[in-house]
């Protein structure tokens, strides 16, 4: 347990390392209205990921210890996450439009980042349900590394400093982070077969993680209403100091 525990540690640590740089570096090159308009939408993205794939997530730590040595109910979770995603982009499409009035390649980052999330956070659950600490950690501290990397570069060499810079980079942090997940498992694969399905695993799933839909929505709900709130009555620059310092002591 010790081992699992120091390694999720070090899974931890670092990434959260990075996002300290990119919260101090996002603030002070960004300024602080891009960065508020990032933080906003950072937040409602985690909103609607706890409403459309939040309870697929507990459901997994709950059931998949269950199915070690079958790779099928993997690929039933992590497929029933895309059509889940489906609901996400509607949500974000809706607020994008609607509240935000964001430009077109704005929104398609943020509804690209908010789809990937998805997959990425149901793949790092069933790395923790799977007790694969190691894979959770590589994961994470890559993706922590590379999106950082890429928004120093786009801002220093493409000098481009919009909120859209953060979406940018963690898509592409992420994406390269399944694929190498993919390419891992494939060549571990090769030899094993897959042993019988669990036609019921989606229905237990549903059964146990649909109760916890409403009450994880309303908790992040009310744990973003703040920022909504600032915007509302100070704008997107009072935003971006109290999400700074809001960030970086929680």
């Amino acid at each position: 347990m010790f081992k699992h525990i120091s390694t999720y540690f070090v899974g931890k640590i670092i990434p959260a390392l990075f996002s300290v740089f990119i919260i101090l570096f996002g603030y002070r090159i960004f300024g602080e209205e891009a960065y508020g308009l990032y933080a906003l939408l950072f937040s409602t993205v985690v909103v609607v990921h706890d409403l459309s794939v939040g309870w697929i997530k507990q459901a997994t730590l709950r059931y998949l210890s269950s199915y070690e040595k079958d790779n099928e109910p993997i690929h039933q979770i992590v497929k029933f996450g895309w059509i889940s995603s489906i609901l996400t982009t509607i949500i974000i499409y809706i607020v994008g439009t609607g509240y935000f009035k964001l430009d077109v390649v704005g929104l398609l980052w943020v509804i690209a980042f908010a789809v990937i999330y998805n997959v990425y956070q149901i793949r790092q659950t069933i790395n923790q349900a799977q007790f694969k600490s190691r894979t959770f950690a590589w994961m994470e501290t890559g993706y922590a590394i590379l999106s950082a990397g890429i928004i120093l570069i786009m801002a220093y060499l493409f000098k481009h400093k919009g909120y859209e810079v953060f979406f940018i980079a963690f898509f592409i942090g992420l994406s390269m982070m399944l694929l190498i997940r993919y390419l891992v498992q494939s060549t571990k694969s090769r030899t094993n077969n897959s042993a019988s399905t669990d036609e019921s695993l989606i229905k237990k799933m549903m059964s146990f993680g649909g109760m916890l839909t409403i009450w994880m929505f309303l908790a992040q709900l009310f744990n973003i209403a703040d920022r909504y709130l600032i915007v509302h009555f100070l704008g997107l620059s009072e935003v971006g100091n109290y999400s700074a310092v809001y960030d970086l002591l929680f």
